[in-house]
């Protein structure tokens, strides 16, 4: 038996469109979502200028990635959450600041890998 919303999609294009329906979703009602979008875009349009090698690159990508993953699992954790009780219980707290310290060990991770490449970069590596 399906729950949630019901919906069977009929084919990998059906999955695609929601699941860019979910991107966008985010990106419009979640204010770090936002944030975080812009960070990588930007950090994606300096790397050119970074000199990273391909596996430095693959993996600055990986890195933005893991962040952006991170986030959209803690909102989408957040609105579950939310659907279920609108009361204070301390295993719901718990639940949506386990999620929330997800997102912040992947952005020190990127801060950490970010850091490494520019000082390299300064050093003249």
């Amino acid at each position: 038996m399906m729950r949630g919303h019901g919906v069977k999609h009929k084919n990998v294009g059906e999955s695609v469109a929601t699941a860019f329906s979910g991107l966008l979703f985010a990106l419009r009602h979640q204010k770090n979502s936002r944030y975080l979008a812009l960070i990588a875009i930007g950090v994606t349009a300096v790397s050119p200028w970074l000199g990273l090698s391909m596996t430095e690159y693959m993996i600055l990508a990986l890195t933005v990635t893991v962040v952006i993953i991170t986030e959209l699992i803690n909102s989408g954790l957040e609105y579950a959450i939310d659907l279920v009780t609108e009361d204070y219980h301390r295993l719901a707290k718990a639940a949506k600041d386990v999620a929330a310290a997800a997102v912040l060990v992947a952005c020190g991770n990127a801060v950490i890998i970010a850091t490494i490449f520019i000082v390299s970069r300064l050093k003249g590596s």
